[in-house]
């Protein structure tokens, strides 16, 4: 050995250098980025799985995914419950938290992500237009395109039964009991 110890010190890190020094020469992607590809890959094919269901169903967004070529696997509590899952592409797989942007595509965000994806539909179908003047029409989507504007008309009877509370609880000077 001629006075030289062999160091494993940081040998995956060490590995991970020489392999990137490697493909710089050869003008290959890097390794970080053909990750990063593939998770935006994987990302799109699941926020597109969700946007083709009517309703969500871990069953149903399994078997989408699994449509566009890619492994699933689905772990499951003693009760049942989805708490996570795995996605396979090739030999790189990828853990539910790792994808997506916020991590939206984690079980325990993956129903309010396609309720969000679902938004505009469910809105158009039974909200009210409010005009700047005050005035409230039943809206229809081709009135307007600017989700702000829609306003469900279950948060204006909310507003107006909790102003009418307050408007009882005042006294005649208009001031709080």
């Amino acid at each position: 050995m001629d006075g030289h110890v062999n160091n494993s010190y940081m040998i995956g890190k060490r590995a991970v250098a020489a392999a990137n020094k490697i493909n710089e020469r050869r003008g290959w992607v890097q390794s970080m980025q053909r990750r990063e590809e593939n998770i935006e890959a994987i990302h799109h094919a699941c926020i597109e799985a969700l946007r083709s269901m009517d309703t969500f169903n871990w069953l149903v967004y399994e078997a989408k995914i699994k449509a566009k070529s890619y492994d699933v696997k689905l772990f499951r509590s003693k009760v049942g419950k989805v708490v996570g899952y795995s996605i396979r592409k090739g030999n790189s797989t990828y853990k539910s938290s790792e994808l997506g942007h916020s991590r939206e595509l984690m079980p325990s965000k993956i129903e309010r992500t396609w309720a969000k994806l679902h938004q505009d539909e469910n809105i158009a179908s039974s909200s009210l237009f409010l005009f700047g003047d005050g005035t409230e029409e039943f809206a229809t989507p081709q009135k307007t395109k600017n989700p702000q504007l829609y306003a469900r008309s279950s948060v204006l009877s909310q507003r107006n039964a909790t102003r009418e509370r307050y408007e009882d609880k005042t006294s005649v000077v208009g001031c709080p009991i």
